[in-house]
């Protein structure tokens, strides 16, 4: 293999590996582990629901991560406020389609239009553990519904990322054209056709 390819590759997978964002706080900061008898829990020393607030001092907002950006495990913190697999059938549940277009997750203390926390998804940055916490930016909300419920996505950028040089959806069409169609693709395709429906975007 060429030394300048193998440089990219050792880079790249160093960037990936450390997802060295300062924003994020490690799963290791809540003390989380895989639960000993059952692999679709994981047993965290806090709550996700309640031991985090939803605004940081900054102004930013703190995003518990359940699915890691380019994974297709669905996992969920539930009622309790404990992150679980979610199982369909009795059956660890996993989605059939790409895995997710970026880092998905809940904001703690929050409640949206289908009476779960608001959900959020972080674009532009490296896959985060799940069980993170990250302080991101909210650049705008994709409106979704779904099975006739409304089921928006808030669209979040962390600092150190490229992204975070954009505060509106507006501005994301322009510097980065293309992310909100993938985006739309995504969602409204990966349950199957015309389950999820959108409705736009806002700010």
């Amino acid at each position: 293999m060429p030394t300048k390819v193998k440089r990219v590759l050792v880079i790249t997978l160093a960037i990936i590996s450390c997802a060295c964002l300062s924003s994020v706080k490690a799963a290791q900061d809540n003390q989380c582990a895989p639960n000993s008898n059952d692999p679709n829990v994981l047993d965290c020393a806090k709550n996700f629901l309640t031991d985090y607030e939803t605004l940081n001092s900054d102004g930013s907002v703190n995003i518990i991560i359940e699915i890691s950006a380019g994974t297709l495990e669905k996992w969920e913190v539930m009622p309790d406020g404990v992150l679980k697999r979610d199982i369909k059938d009795a059956k660890p549940r996993s989605i059939k389609y790409l895995g997710y277009p970026g880092n998905y997750g809940m904001i703690p203390k929050t409640l949206g239009g289908d009476n779960d926390p608001l959900d959020a998804i972080i674009i532009g940055a490296p896959p985060l553990a799940r069980g993170s916490v990250a302080s991101a930016k909210i650049i705008g909300v994709f409106k979704l519904v779904d099975d006739g419920e409304t089921d928006d996505k808030l669209i979040a950028v962390l600092p150190e990322t490229d992204l975070y040089k954009v505060d509106s959806i507006k501005e994301l069409d322009k510097k980065f054209p293309g992310i909100t169609k993938i985006l739309k693709t995504w969602f409204t395709n990966y349950k199957g056709r015309g389950e999820i429906t959108s409705k736009g975007y806002g700010s």
